[in-house]
């Protein structure tokens, strides 16, 4: 192999070594919600004290600290203590992405489910168990075996104390290479030998 091919190597090396920053698909998207039991009259019920309801914020990017009480600036509901098939909520994307990670913030000592929608049937992507401590949790991040691709998601709680809230949902997917400033570098100093190269050879 002769200099001008081993430079040309060097400098693609570089350029596809970058490495992968992964991208949430839910930020900002449409929260819907389906059953009974989605509104202020949940916390009401609860305590006494309307607490603040806002579906919209699960999909903000920004989660509320752990800890948080449950029904402070999340979407909340009253339902069954082994959770309720017509009471969910529905996350719907712009287009369809390709996932590989979602996280989910809810309700500490509660079940959560989260489906994805095929194209024509939902299915189950995984069970978030309920935490420790109290108020809301993070639950560890959930690791596809394989990507899936999907505009919408579903979350049901399907365990708990018939009091139930999401306070961050994201879906995460592979997002374009970003290359380091090492990797600008490298290729620029790959460009420069092939361009040396080519000069000599007109000589």
């Amino acid at each position: 192999m002769n200099f001008f091919w081993a430079a040309l190597l060097v400098t693609l090396a570089g350029a596809v070594s970058a490495p992968v920053l992964a991208a949430n698909e839910t930020l900002g998207a449409s929260v819907a919600t389906s059953g009974a039991g989605f509104d202020s009259s949940a916390a009401t019920n609860w305590n006494g004290t309307p607490g603040i309801y806002s579906p919209a914020s699960i999909v903000s990017g920004l989660p509320l600290p752990d800890g948080t009480q449950w029904n402070l600036g999340t979407a909340y509901w009253s339902g069954t203590s082994n959770g309720d098939a017509s009471q969910y909520l529905t996350i719907m994307l712009a287009d369809l992405v390709t996932i590989s990670s979602i996280d989910l913030q809810a309700d500490n000592n509660d079940s959560y489910n989260v489906a994805y929608w095929n194209g024509a049937a939902w299915q189950s992507l995984t069970t978030f168990g309920g935490a420790g401590g109290w108020g809301l949790d993070t639950r560890p991040t959930f690791t596809l075996a394989s990507t899936v691709t999907t505009d919408q998601f579903k979350i049901a709680a399907v365990g708990g104390d018939g009091w139930y809230a999401v306070g961050q949902f994201t879906a995460n997917s592979a997002a374009a290479a970003v290359p380091e400033p090492e990797t600008y570098t490298m290729l620029l100093a790959g460009l420069g030998l092939i361009g040396a190269m080519i000069r000599r050879r007109k000589v």
